[in-house]
């Protein structure tokens, strides 16, 4: 099972944030959201499959996982969801790609 792991910036204003596949491993089955920080410093909402979808609202420092189904991929380039921030400012979060 592959790993590779990117960042992204996240702000507090719409639109969201596009939640896209990287691909440095090529397709992937899940994909892992969630801040950049040790305990995560705002809550966010996350938008899914599309930006106008009502969001989840998530607590600093939660994990969001994204699964592509059973034997389906998300291919390199996708847009998978979206996320904003609860508060304003700019943030990072991590975006982890498991084949």
């Amino acid at each position: 099972m592959g790993l590779s792991t990117h960042t992204f910036s996240v702000d507090g204003t719409l639109p969201p944030d596009p939640v896209i596949v990287q691909g440095s491993i090529g397709a992937v089955r899940t994909v892992i959201i969630y801040e950049d920080a040790q305990l995560g410093s705002t809550d966010y909402d996350v938008y899914a499959p599309t930006a106008d979808a009502t969001p989840v609202r998530r607590p600093a420092g939660a994990k969001t996982e994204f699964h592509a189904g059973d034997g389906k991929f998300f291919e390199p380039g996708a847009i998978i969801g979206y996320v904003n921030a609860a508060t304003a400012g700019s943030y990072t979060f991590a975006q982890e790609e498991h084949s």
